[in-house]
């Protein structure tokens, strides 16, 4: 949906100004002036309309001469500037300053002959296009040379980028010698200083480089008092402190400035401490129930645990990580973990901090629930987010639930114990005969509706270049054995193949397709990869696939000769429907072969298996699934993004090709070299995941932890479905791979999700909130109100994009 809103008529001298509003929240400030030559500035409108403005183009304005630090203070949400075949010659250092979320800076074939370095300083550029502008051979030019070298990603186009030299001449800029220029560097001493507190401390940071540079030291963080001063030209700073203070431990940075570019170091500083406890809060069920901590103090302290006065042995778990912020080093916070919850654990806890310089300890209660015991009010940061009514006589009770006392029935007499047992009696039969109505009315409802389906799906077919098939779809279409939960296809533009009858069209066509045969005697098999509903999955490989010659490393789906009947169907559509899907985020399939009994689909191999398995051998208890001794560090934060974002750029490929997927979930992610992740299901996961299905029926498998309440309910799937089950799938990914509703049985999540409840987002210590904000976006329980999965991969690229070192991990 694109909206157009003209908001005045001459908003500059003869031009008219309209915000183009894009779905996926672009919104495009679009100045037309004809083919006149008029603007001198940048357009002043209402100061709301400017904060919601994300792109602003002006191209062909040689009047337009000039960006001062003014310009753009109101378009505080631009990230795309375009500035293009006009006269511009010069921009103030802090014009763009206040666009703090701009990252496409467009420049091309203007006259700007001098591009200082600090009108990009601190914003998240990701692409600067300096092409055709009159750039000096000098040092001025000597940061975007750099740049050229060393990060050449960031510039578009960057191999015609010249620089002008004195005497007319232009030069290719990345090799040109800019004479009496060389970039600032820095000197700190000392260089690691460990001093006590109250103590005090000069440190001095030298700049070098030519022209010689100024220097700063960052003293944002710095606690205790101190002094600067400058000398040397403001070559040389001095930092004093006069009085240290233990939370001024950390990282200390120096800057150096010049025209030909800037230059940072940073330093070390300990400064010694008696340990303090911070924080220390009751259990909260987070991955496993954690009693939290923070401690500060340096150097690190020491930790111990006690329980009830006694010596906590290891049979819990300390985690313990260095805080997030960049200065600080003697912050540690943590968890003592607990795996289960049991009554044994119930008591006082001491946390004890130790180090050379003094002690502290604290003290918190926890008590668990087991049995009908439950920690005091619902557990803070549990992944289960409603507050149901409890069940009594449940082991466990669920995280989310009161503790429900029984009540001890008062004594009365024989008499009154007798009026009770008949009004229960009559109670009891008035229960059974409304159960018992109710359940008439509902099988007569689902025997018409299925009579339905079936009257109306028995016209549903596809065609291709092959005989027509009959699709399954309903309940009463699949095959008496068991059978898998299929995924579905809308309408494609040019196949036209319908199986949910939701999507049947009006006016069914046939189309077109190309499948690859690929010869029995190219295939090699090297071993059993797993085993599916429908047959066993190989590692192979093939030859002349790729190219005359080339082996190729794949993976090879067969088809039970015992299932052929029931499956050959199946088979033969979802080869039909992968032939027409290629995407980098989709498992390429290379074709089939069917000149053996056994009928095989070739697929790709990806190298690390399946994305569950590998975010539970990459998260934070992989040292207890793992049987290697080699202890892999878990997946940062920004991995789990790209990952996230991979996915989202993959399901909107589907959605774009009208399929729904019906079953999106980590298991069916492949991951292959270098975190590449895609999209596929090989059939395999329905056995290795088994505990993941619930069998609805004595016969359809459904991924029920996965599945909307549209879909519980009335067995329907769309593109809607699809991105419920994504919101979920960036809940598995944050978690490294848990099972949703991990405490519940798949009834009761059944029970749970179709009376409103949803997954509670994991901790912002692992998810950003920005993704929590997606997840539940995904999870409306409205399909309509949900977030397109078009709107979800274009929020998650930005918010990818923001992060400093994402374009280093995709590089």
């Amino acid at each position: 949906m694109v909206k157009t809103a003209k908001i005045n008529r001459n908003c500059t001298a003869d031009c008219t100004c309209e915000i183009i509003e894009e779905s996926y929240l672009r919104n495009i400030l679009v100045v037309d002036c004809g083919k006149r030559d008029t603007i001198s500035e940048i357009p002043r409108l209402d100061p709301d309309l400017m904060a919601n403005v994300t792109e602003l183009s002006i191209e062909k304005q040689s009047n337009f001469t000039h960006l001062d630090n003014t310009t753009l203070q109101y378009y505080t949400s631009l990230e795309r500037l375009l500035i293009e075949d006009s006269g511009l010659t010069r921009i103030d250092p802090n014009a763009i300053k206040p666009n703090k979320q701009l990252k496409t800076l467009f420049l091309r074939r203007n006259k700007l002959s001098n591009v200082s370095w600090r009108i990009i300083e601190g914003l998240p550029i990701l692409k600067l296009y300096l092409n055709d502008n009159p750039l000096p051979c000098n040092c001025s030019s000597r940061w975007i040379q750099e740049i050229q070298r060393n990060q050449n990603h960031l510039l578009g186009s960057a191999e015609d980028l010249k620089c002008l030299e004195s005497n007319g001449e232009l030069r290719t800029l990345r090799t040109a010698n800019l004479r009496g220029c060389v970039l600032p560097s820095v000197d700190i001493e000392p260089k690691k200083p460990i001093i006590n507190e109250s103590s005090q401390l000069v440190i001095t940071c030298k700049g070098r480089g030519e022209p010689m540079p100024t220097v700063s030291w960052d003293t944002q963080h710095l606690t205790s008092p101190f002094n600067v001063t400058s000398r040397d030209g403001g070559s040389t700073e001095d930092l004093i402190i006069l009085s240290a203070n233990g939370s001024d431990s950390g990282w200390l940075t120096c800057s150096a400035r010049s025209v030909a570019g800037k230059t940072s170091n940073s330093m070390l500083l300990g400064v010694n401490s008696a340990p303090k406890i911070l924080v220390l809060k009751p259990p909260q069920l987070r991955f496993h129930y954690c009693i939290q901590f923070e401690v500060a103090g340096y150097p690190i302290p020491k930790l111990s645990w006690l329980h009830n006065g006694q010596t906590l042995m290891k049979k819990s778990t300390v985690y313990t990580y260095y805080s997030e912020q960049p200065n600080l080093i003697y912050k540690t916070t943590g968890c003592l973990i607990f795996e289960m919850k049991n009554a044994k654990n119930n008591g006082i806890y001491t946390l004890i901090a130790k180090n050379d310089f003094g002690s502290d300890d604290k003290t918190v209660k926890a008590d668990f629930m087991v049995g009908s015991a439950a920690v005091s009010g619902p557990a803070q940061g549990s992944f289960l987010k409603p507050k149901l009514p409890g069940r009594r006589n449940m082991n466990p009770i669920l995280p989310f639930q009161k503790n429900i006392k029984e009540q001890e029935p008062p004594a009365t007499t024989s008499v009154k114990k007798e009026e009770s047992s008949a009004v229960y009696v009559a109670i009891g039969i008035s229960v059974f005969v409304f159960v018992a109505v109710l359940f008439v009315i509902v099988s007569l409802v689902v025997r018409h509706y299925r009579q339905k389906i079936t009257r109306h799906t028995h016209h549903v077919t596809f065609a291709s270049n092959s005989s027509q098939r009959p699709l399954l779809n309903s309940d009463n279409h699949m095959p008496q054995k068991t059978q898998p939960h299929q995924m579905t296809v809308m309408p494609l533009t040019s196949l036209k193949i319908v199986e949910n009858p939701a999507y049947q069209t009006k006016n069914p066509s046939c189309g077109s397709f190309s499948i690859s045969y690929i010869k029995r005697e190219s295939i090699e098999f090297l071993r059993e990869l797993g085993e599916g509903a429908f047959g066993r999955v190989f590692l192979g490989a093939c030859r002349d696939l790729t190219s005359p010659g080339e082996v190729t490393m794949v993976a090879i789906k067969t088809l039970k000769e015992a299932a052929m009947d029931d499956a050959k169907v199946n088979f033969d559509r979802e080869a039909e429907l992968l032939a027409t899907l290629l995407h980098d985020n989709i498992v390429m399939f290379y074709g089939v072969c069917i000149d053996s009994d056994t009928s095989m689909m070739v697929f790709e191999y990806m190298e690390n298996g399946d994305l569950n398995n590998y975010l539970r051998c990459h998260g934070p208890d992989a040292k207890f699934l793992s049987k290697s001794a080699v202890l892999v560090k878990p997946l940062s934060k920004i991995e789990l993004l790209h990952i996230s974002n991979q996915i989202a750029n993959g399901m909107e490929y589907l959605a774009s090709q009208h399929f729904v997927h019906r079953d999106l979930a980590t298991r069916n992610c492949l991951v292959g070299d270098k975190m590449i992740v895609k999209i596929g299901d090989f059939g395999m996961s329905r056995d290795v995941y088994s505990t993941d299905y619930y069998r609805v029926g004595g016969s359809t498998m459904l991924p029920v932890r996965w599945m909307p309440p549209e879909s519980l309910l009335y067995r329907t799937f769309t593109v809607e479905s699809d991105v419920w089950s994504f919101g979920v799938v960036l809940w598995e990914i944050f978690t490294y791979g848990r099972q949703p509703w991990y405490e519940l049985s798949n009834h009761e999540v059944i029970h749970y999700v179709t009376n409103g409840s949803t997954l509670q987002p994991p901790g912002t210590d692992v998810c950003p909130e920005e993704v929590a904000k997606l997840m539940a976006a995904c999870w409306k329980r409205q399909p309509h109100d949900r977030l397109s999965i078009k709107e979800l991969h274009y929020k998650l690229d930005r918010i990818c994009m923001s992060q400093p070192t994402y374009l280093d991990l995709i590089a």
